[in-house]
């Protein structure tokens, strides 16, 4: 009897950025990049990056997950820390400050259990070194292509040749580490010490992987 799977392969996959990293990219693209115009015609200034969160996370209060007419507490959430706890939780993490251990511990282990689940997450401070990516997803994966099709390829012709678009503003270098303040950044650290704690330990199995033949 012939018991090997019919039907295509499914592979799961992720990528994760550095939480403060990502942070600073999203004040940067949806405080500063998009409402560019809006803010000139009326000649006001964007919000600082801390009044950003709080205004969103305001917002993000009145998100209830799988009702799609809160989707705009859904959006705000780009701004909360601990995103990733968060997103790989199904959302069960607490918007309160400061966090106790009964709020954070169950959030906390269902995004282990689900991230460990993916059979690649690919940390992006590391694929975008010295083409470290496109080498990643040669070996591990087998991909050798990587332009950016239909209307994304139009857009941004030289960056989609090497898989690497934005919808607007063109691609930024957000680094949270010399952009802040050595205090502004410690502070940023703790605030997303449990997203801090599953990127590294993503991206040391990634690299593990890519260089030990893990």
């Amino acid at each position: 009897m012939n018991l090997e799977p019919i039907g295509p392969s499914l592979l799961f996959l992720t990528t994760l950025r550095d939480p403060c990293d990502r942070l600073l990219s999203a004040y940067t693209f949806f405080a500063v990049t998009t409402t560019e115009g809006k803010r000139e015609a009326k000649n006001k200034s964007p919000p600082t990056f801390h009044k950003w969160i709080a205004s969103n996370m305001d917002r993000a209060a009145s998100y209830v997950v799988g009702d799609l007419d809160s989707r705009k507490g859904l959006r705000s959430n780009t701004a909360r820390s601990n995103h990733i706890v968060w997103r790989f939780s199904g959302g069960a993490l607490t918007n309160k400050v400061p966090l106790k251990q009964s709020d954070l511990k169950q959030p906390f282990e269902t995004a282990i259990r689900v991230l460990s689940q993916h059979d690649l997450i690919l940390p992006m401070d590391v694929m975008t070194q010295d083409d470290l990516g496109k080498r990643a997803l040669q070996e591990l994966l087998g991909w050798n292509k990587f332009e950016v099709g239909g209307r994304m390829r139009r857009k941004n012709t030289e960056d989609a040749k090497n898989g690497h678009v934005v919808t607007m503003g063109g691609i930024k270098n957000s680094d949270a580490r010399n952009h802040f303040s050595k205090e502004e950044f410690q502070q940023l650290w703790e605030e997303n010490w449990l997203d801090n704690i599953l990127y590294l330990w993503c991206r040391a199995v990634f690299l593990a992987r890519l260089h030990c033949n893990i």
